[in-house]
């Protein structure tokens, strides 16, 4: 059983180092015992590589963790780790190096952290990386990997890593442990010079991979036509994604989320599918409305908005996790199975039904839908949101590639047990007598608003990811 982690830390600023690591990792709730290693760099007196090395044979834990002195670890943050060291553990016999944000071989971005940019979650997670940043990286003593001094520097020393893990046979992962990075992550001459330094050097020996992208650029390895043609192509390709996001960004700043604004203590395991804000729900919701159901209510951030209003609101929720915050934020939920949970135990009639992205979850919606609309008050009002299965990508996995890849959210969740299409819901309605109000199709993927705005927005059943639905109990 592991008994301890290592937290090593090269710091030139403690007053940082003890309000940010200490501070956060003395509030872990763990029974693993914590080891905090700082190394004092304030007069520049080794590179990185070096320094981390130096408290790499001094650490007595046996899981490793290399982090930045500006980061704030949640209390659960520990516990995450290990959780996600064990599911690791079951893709692969020896795993080489973790982190939390890096680029998969397929060149996405993949991880899940607080930074400037806002927050950054990609699914799945864990996934396996070419690459990651030097942010937070976790690695096992016993794997027997260090640092190459020789490379020097402040940068590309855990895209190194990994390199040495591949060579190894060991496999990289980006992780689902989320923390808040309060650094700007600057590049400045040392960043062009280290990435000089880990081109030269991987080009004297067999690389296992031929092009590394990595969260800030891409670095040829190997030399050859091939490399440098496979190299232009990728920069070519990151160069025409920046000038559509530019493009995009003019008219969708308000997407963009300040990392001050996000707490991390509350984004917990399973952050996006428990913790999304609706700002559709609110919207839909009756000002007047005193009394609302939220079937599938998650961790309740979008209800605990209602609750503040004055509303009185009821919560259905599987996740024993998710219920626990959403009672802490003031609703009254009902834990269990939707198809099985009685809602009339709370004795209430609702102004107000809402079904965000849950009725998919349902095997039989309509039968749950037909006992909740008798706590529906006449006039009432049912919101229904569900992922859009005519979606474009649903199409290509099914018909042209033959394989359908399940993810851990989205369209394709492997959690959905139903199709549901707005034509389906449409029924549904029919079925429960309620009146069609209003019905709107969201697109999320800035690349898939381009092309509905291209094309005058006559394909948006296909390009849109939800359809949300309001009908009336007349």
């Amino acid at each position: 059983m592991l008994r301890k982690i290592s937290f090593i830390s090269c710091v030139n600023d403690f007053d940082l180092y003890n309000r940010c690591i200490e501070y956060s990792l003395k509030k872990q709730n763990t029974t693993v015992e914590i080891e905090l290693l700082p190394i004092d760099n304030t007069r520049d007196q080794w590179s990185v590589p070096e320094a981390l090395n130096k408290s790499l044979e001094k650490a007595k834990g046996e899981i490793i963790v290399f982090c930045h002195q500006d980061i704030i670890f949640p209390s659960w943050w520990t516990k995450q780790l290990l959780s996600q060291i064990n599911i690791v553990g079951g893709l692969c016999d020896k795993w080489g190096v973790l982190g939390l944000a890096g680029c998969a071989f397929d060149g996405t971005s993949s991880g899940h952290v607080i930074d400037k940019w806002g927050h950054l979650y990609s699914s799945p997670l864990p996934i396996e990386v070419q690459s990651l940043d030097e942010l937070c990286i976790v690695i096992r003593k016993e794997s027997g990997l260090r640092f190459d001094e020789d490379i020097g520097g402040f940068h590309f020393y855990a895209a190194d890593l990994c390199l040495e893990a591949l060579c190894k046979g060991l496999k990289n992962f980006a992780i689902d442990a989320c923390v808040k990075h309060l650094g700007k992550g600057l590049m400045g001459e040392n960043f062009y010079f280290t990435q000089k330094r880990l081109s030269d050097k991987w080009k004297r020996r067999i690389a296992p991979i031929k092009v590394m992208r990595t969260p800030s650029s891409v670095v040829i390895l190997q030399p050859g036509l091939k490399p440098l043609l496979q190299f232009i192509l990728i920069k070519f390709n990151l160069r025409f994604k920046h000038i559509i996001k530019k493009m995009i960004s003019l008219n969708d700043k308000k997407l963009k989320i300040q990392q001050n604004d996000i707490d991390i203590e509350s984004v917990g395991y399973a952050s996006l599918y428990y913790e999304g804000f609706r700002s559709d729900v609110i919207a839909a919701v009756p000002p007047d409305a005193k009394t609302v159901l939220s079937v599938g209510c998650a961790a309740g951030r979008t209800e605990a908005e209602l609750v503040k209003r004055g509303m009185k609101v009821v919560g259905v929720e599987i996740n024993s996790d998710a219920a626990k915050i959403a009672r802490e934020r003031g609703l009254i939920v009902l834990e269990g199975d939707a198809s099985v949970i009685d809602i009339s135990q709370v004795g209430d009639s609702f102004d107000c039904l809402i079904y965000g992205d849950v009725l998919e979850h349902l095997p039989d919606p309509v039968s749950v839908l037909k006992r909740h609309i008798k706590s529906l008050k006449p006039g009432g009002i049912i919101y229904v949101s569900i992922p859009n299965f005519r979606h474009y990508s649903v199409f290509w996995q099914l018909f042209i590639r033959g394989h359908i890849h399940y993810k851990d959210a989205g369209i394709l969740d492997r959690g959905h047990v139903r199709i549901t299409t707005r034509k389906m819901v449409l029924d549904w309605f029919d079925q429960l007598s309620l009146r069609l109000c209003s019905c709107t199709y969201k697109i999320f993927s800035r690349r898939d608003k381009l092309i509905s705005a291209l094309l005058l927005r006559l394909a948006v059943e296909f390009i849109a990811a939800q359809v949300c639905l309001v009908g009336r109990k007349d």
